[in-house]
């Protein structure tokens, strides 16, 4: 509590010199999702400060904020610090707040870590849904190196979960897994990237490979896809500095969806504010 009350101070009190060192950056995405269905918005006021290198093109930086999202089933708050220590190294910790709103099969609960829980399973307990309330920790390590045009990234991401509902078990949608109170989730993703210049952007088209767990029910789900994304190299005037991005694949092993498609589509920009 100290660490977050000490993030949120600074929020307020390190923009305010006239020469202070830290940029304001205004975050607005979009993400839409096919197994499971669903649309997230997301928006995060953060303050940077470059260590070494560019801004454009920053070295090393650490950067804290609060963010904000919210779906038809819940919406969540929450602090973040982030830092890059090296160009081939990026580091996150979040700890936010959850609030389910009671329905679009949030916050279900099922009594056996086998029971299962796909879109017929949630459909059939429509109206169990419970207004309750959650928050969880997130860390996150993201190490890439290159090799010319080609890019390769693994996202790590560990997260601790909190609920408030009946259990024993809920439905968890962002890893579309079954969690109990104080659970543990992983989900590992690893990109193969080439990346290509097109003037004032650039895009980046490849493979991806995500396998996510979750800790107590001992479940697995592996995903092997095709993704295209792309990013301006530099941000300015009303829409800010773009970005966007596609996932399409198939759930090699999964609980409820073996064999089927999924997808990922976002749609975001960014904004220095000074």
């Amino acid at each position: 509590m100290r660490l977050l009350t000490s993030l949120l101070a600074l929020l307020v009190i390190a923009p305010l010199g006239a020469q202070s060192p830290w940029s304001q950056e205004l975050d607005l995405d979009t993400f839409v999702t096919k197994a499971p269905d669903g649309l997230q918005l997301n928006g995060a006021y953060s303050l940077r400060k470059v260590l070494s290198g560019s801004r454009a093109e920053p070295f090393a930086y650490v950067q804290l904020g609060a963010v904000a999202a919210t779906t038809p089933a819940y919406g969540f708050g929450g602090l973040f610090i982030e830092a890059q220590p090296a160009p081939f190294l990026v580091l996150r910790a979040e700890r936010s707040a959850l609030r389910f709103f009671g329905t679009a099969g949030c916050l279900l609960s099922f009594p056996t870590a086998s029971a299962p829980f796909g879109d017929d399973a949630v459909k059939a307990r429509k109206g169990q849904e419970e207004r309750a309330n959650g928050a969880r920790t997130l860390l996150q390590a993201t190490p890439q190196v290159r090799f010319g045009q080609v890019v390769l990234r693994h996202q790590a991401t560990f997260g601790w979960w909190q609920f408030s509902g009946r259990g024993p078990w809920f439905y968890e949608y962002e890893n579309d897994t079954l969690l109990r109170d104080h659970d543990r989730t992983s989900d590992q993703q690893t990109f193969a990237l080439w990346e290509s210049d097109w003037g004032s952007m650039k895009s980046y088209a490849g493979a991806t490979f995500q396998v996510t767990r979750a800790s107590d029910a001992g479940l697995e789900r592996r995903r092997l896809g095709l993704t295209l994304s792309f990013e301006a190299k530099e941000g300015g005037g009303r829409w800010g500095k773009p970005r966007g991005g596609l996932i399409i694949g198939r759930n090699q092993a999964d609980p409820n969806r073996k064999g089927d498609l999924y997808a990922t589509c976002s749609l975001g920009t960014s904004w220095t504010i000074r």
